[in-house]
């Protein structure tokens, strides 16, 4: 927050989300660049548009129709059943269990390419309230191009709200597939040697500890929301996109 800002109390928020909506819901072009304003201006200060203030955007948008069918207003996510506090199914907490499942769902992928004849690329698939979406990206030993990509894809999953993230790739000093996976409580890792002679084969799989993943990966999952500038955003965009350096495939 800049000096001086005040603090916004939820129902300020939620006030405040309801106006923003109804100047919208408007729709002429005076009460557009006046809510255009009011963004461009929290985003210079620092002050944060919050999930219920979106959340009564939102709503206030709707037809009345789809808020009769709906059939409530949207209410605010129980602390304690969702720690990212995000209205979605995927936004339950990442149990060992689950996260257990994402791996060895990953780990057969790998083992299929690997059987294919083709390498392993580093892949990062990243849960997101609006579905997982998979991206390939090679972490290259050139210090400045890596330090680049990580930041990109960290600025992808603050975009996209990550509630965990999964990455998988090759272990060339021990000939092995791994995928390692990173959610708020829990980090999890698994591998399995490749064995190459007379024909291709796996190991049995073995457990990695938290240890076992870089720190700087462990770092890229976000710890809050974030306000993403225009500009950052038209980068991801342009890196992500469907014909970008690095497109984020949607699976589910």
């Amino acid at each position: 927050m800049s000096a001086g800002l005040v603090m916004r109390s939820d129902s300020d928020d939620k006030r405040l989300g309801q106006q923003v909506g109804g100047r919208l819901r408007a729709g002429s072009r005076e009460q557009y660049e006046e809510v255009h304003r009011f963004v461009v201006e929290s985003l210079k200060t620092g002050d944060e548009i919050s999930g219920d203030m979106l959340m009564e955007i939102i709503w206030s948008l709707l037809p009345k129709p789809a808020q009769k069918k709906i059939g409530q207003r949207p209410r605010a996510v129980d602390d304690a059943s969702c720690p990212e506090q995000r209205p979605s199914a995927t936004c339950a907490r990442y149990t060992a269990s689950r996260l257990q499942d994402l791996l060895l769902e990953e780990l057969g992928m790998s083992e299929a390419i690997v059987r294919d004849g083709h390498a392993v690329i580093p892949r990062f698939r990243i849960c997101t309230p609006d579905g997982h979406f998979v991206i390939l990206m090679q972490l290259p030993d050139d210090v400045a191009d890596r330090r680049r990509r990580i930041r990109l894809l960290g600025n992808f999953m603050a975009w996209k709200l990550a509630t965990g993230f999964a990455i998988s790739g090759h272990l060339h000093a021990a000939d092995s597939i791994s995928s390692c996976a990173v959610a708020r409580d829990v980090r999890q890792g698994m591998m399995r040697r490749i064995e190459r002679r007379p024909a291709i084969s796996f190991g049995e799989t073995t457990a990695l500890t938290e240890s076992d993943i870089e720190q700087g990966l462990i770092a890229l999952l976000p710890r809050r929301e974030t306000a993403m500038t225009s500009r950052v955003i038209a980068e991801l965009e342009r890196v992500f996109g469907r014909h970008g350096e690095m497109p984020a495939m949607r699976v589910s």
